[in-house]
């Protein structure tokens, strides 16, 4: 993966300018407000200046939504934790996968009397501080110390301000537990994002193979198959999307995301049941350029212009 990447900054010298732009502006993301950062951010990856004030892209919409649709209520949304009181209000506590603990340190944890797999992650940001315990063999061979310290990291990353997705910045940051869920029928646990729009069902995203190489899989409201990225991706074969299991999944979510122009409602499939994975209201942190590039502004047709207007 190191030398594909290299490869691809050698071969196409403009990435290594877009990584070094990225990593100073990120480096001095406190020096800048919302709008100005986002501007800037925006401007490096896509090449271009973003329209804010009459917003036609999917990315750009995102980015609207960012600056101008500030609900209180998202803070709670976009925390692990408090989320779980809002999905067991909605749709019920049948869906939510099961907590072992809740913590406010690594110190806190007592590893001793965690089961033989688990999942340790951080309430309030992606991918930092994340760790899986797969088997009864791993769970005797865990280094304590080495995960302490990863979590330590996690609770110190600030999603918000590399992101400016503010909601995050009303989270204070915790360290959940949750089992493991494994699906013996799949190669890596299926995760099925819906993209809901004032509480309707227009896209979904599939991820699959997590274990092995990572695929994402696009499908509009029929379920078609749509021949596009941003991120990993797609599989050559294209996942058979089980209607009935999506159909359930749609009726959840709509009741989850009923009060919001648009959010991201995401599912796992385990064993024959369904659990909730979290809610997201700025898909990629509207950062992640489409291929083909005119998806983007197809699939910013599925917003509502009229709540686009200018504040």
């Amino acid at each position: 993966m190191k030398l594909k990447k290299l490869f691809l900054y050698i071969t196409h010298p403009r990435q290594i300018y877009t990584k070094l732009a990225l990593n100073k502006l990120n480096k001095n993301a406190a020096n800048y407000d919302d709008l100005e950062f986002i501007k800037k951010k925006y401007k490096i990856i896509f090449k271009k200046d973003i329209n804010l004030e009459s917003p036609k892209t999917f990315n750009e919409h995102i980015n609207w939504m960012k600056l101008y649709f500030r609900e209180p209520i998202l803070g709670k949304l976009v925390d692990k934790i408090a989320v779980r009181d809002y999905v067991k209000e909605k749709i019920g506590e049948q869906y939510l996968i099961p907590l072992i603990g809740t913590y406010n340190s690594p110190d806190d944890i007592d590893f001793d009397n965690l089961p033989e797999k688990f999942v340790l992650k951080c309430n309030h940001n992606a991918h930092e501080g994340m760790v899986f315990c797969r088997s009864k063999e791993q769970r005797g061979t865990l280094n304590v110390s080495k995960i302490k310290e990863e979590l330590a990291r996690g609770l110190k990353d600030d999603h918000y301000l590399v992101s400016r997705e503010w909601p995050y910045s009303l989270v204070k940051p915790a360290i959940l537990c949750e089992n493991l869920l494994e699906d013996k029928s799949q190669n890596g646990l299926a995760d099925y994002k819906l993209f809901f729009f004032n509480g309707v069902f227009k896209l979904l995203l599939m991820c699959t193979d997590r274990n092995t190489k990572l695929a994402n899989d696009w499908y509009d409201k029929d379920l078609n198959h749509l021949k596009m990225s941003n991120g990993p991706a797609s599989r050559k074969k294209p996942v058979i999307v089980d209607k009935q299991v999506i159909d359930e999944m749609i009726i959840l979510g709509e009741k989850l995301s009923s009060n919001f122009p648009e959010c991201r409602v995401d599912f796992y499939y385990c064993n024959g049941n369904i659990y909730f994975g979290e809610l997201t209201f700025f898909e990629s942190s509207g950062f992640a350029p489409f291929k083909p590039s005119y998806m983007d502004e197809e699939l910013g047709k599925l917003f509502d212009d009229k709540q686009f207007i200018r504040k």
